[in-house]
C-alpha cells in the first residue's frame, strides 16, 4: 500500500508542476509510513507551488523524527 500511495503521490506532483526535483523524490521515498504519505498526497492535491508542497513535506517530516 505505501508504494502506491507514494506513486500516486508523484504522479500528481509530476502532473501538476512538471518537473519535481530529485531531492523531493528521494525525501518521499524514505518516508514508510503510508498516512504521512497519504497527508502528502491531499496536501500535493491542493498546494498551489512546489514550493509550498516541499515546505509542508519538510515541516511533517522534521516533526517526525
Amino acid at each position: 500500500m505505501q508504494q502506491e500511495v507514494l506513486r500516486l503521490l508523484i504522479q500528481i506532483l509530476n502532473i501538476k508542476f512538471k518537473e519535481i526535483s530529485t531531492n523531493i523524490i528521494k525525501k518521499l521515498e524514505n518516508i514508510t509510513d503510508t498516512y504521512i504519505l497519504e497527508i502528502l498526497h491531499s496536501h500535493a492535491v491542493l498546494c498551489n507551488s512546489i514550493e509550498d508542497f516541499e515546505k509542508k513535506m519538510n515541516d511533517i517530516v522534521s516533526k517526525e523524527n
